[in-house]
């Protein structure tokens, strides 16, 4: 089949610019045009395109665009609709770069970076980067680290569990208590054991500071308790420095240890 005419709306572009090729022909062709498509090479499909076709087979439009620089010969060109071709005829195509030439007057290559070109990122983005990614890693390491201790606290205070209420277990420790005189550490040890039972803390394994965080942590709600229980933990802490009490201020401790299990009877979580 001969080559069909064709002429364009200019002959000098920029890639990416668009043309209308016309072509007319004296005969009619069996090309389907609203499908027509240039006939190239697979590495060079995706060079020109197609974007819309109109007409008839003896008399239509194509417009189409160029996506790389360089010289092109409409005459070398071939029109398909996927069964029939269809050679053209018609003049060069100068297309030029969008980009300005390259050190050394060398024209910008044909297939470059579709993304932004010499962008520098600074040093101190990848150090500052690595050392959120580093302590992001450490404070998830820890949180794991510190719900696995708690859980285990937790199961811990299973062991301690009793038939018995907490506040009847305390009241029937410090009555053996009492038989030997008060022990320091018999008192303290019935004391941590209510609270232990009454409010789930964990006594006997965390010191009187973390205690606090504790209770506060889980029960906010109770206030009041937290701060009566720290003080009573820090009056045992300066008996155990004294060690020497009189009868009479004895006494008087053990009815505050009982004024405060008295006091919060019924109000644990």
């Amino acid at each position: 089949m001969s080559p069909i005419n064709c002429r364009l709306d200019k002959e000098k572009i920029t890639v990416g610019e668009h043309l209308s090729l016309s072509c007319a022909g004296s005969e009619s062709l069996s090309i389907n045009v609203a499908k027509a498509e240039f006939k190239l090479p697979e590495p060079q499909k995706y060079i020109l395109k197609v974007l819309h076709s109109s007409g008839t087979q003896s008399n239509f439009t194509l417009d189409f665009t160029i996506y790389s620089p360089g010289e092109y010969n409409i005459s070398e060109l071939v029109l398909t609709d996927g069964t029939s071709d269809l050679p053209l005829a018609g003049p060069t195509i100068k297309v030029e770069s969008v980009l300005q030439p390259s050190e050394g007057g060398k024209p910008p290559e044909a297939y470059g970076s579709i993304l932004p070109i010499g962008i520098h990122t600074p040093l101190y983005y990848y150090l500052l980067l690595s050392l959120v990614i580093l302590l992001l890693a450490g404070y998830s390491a820890y949180r794991v680290r510190r719900s696995i201790y708690y859980k285990k606290l937790k199961e811990k205070l299973t062991k301690y569990n009793s038939p018995l209420e907490p506040d009847t277990q305390f009241y029937r420790s410090i009555r053996l208590a009492e038989k030997a005189d008060y022990p320091l550490e018999q008192v303290e040890n019935a004391f941590r054991l209510y609270n232990l039972r009454a409010y789930q803390l964990p006594m006997f394994d965390l010191n009187n500071e973390r205690i606090s965080k504790y209770f506060r942590r889980n029960f906010p709600q109770h206030k009041n308790t937290r701060q009566n229980l720290n003080k009573i933990l820090g009056e045992f802490e300066e008996l155990h420095k004294h060690r020497e009490l009189s009868v009479s201020d004895r006494s008087e401790f053990i009815k505050k240890l009982h004024r405060y299990v008295n006091s919060h009877k019924g109000h644990s979580p």
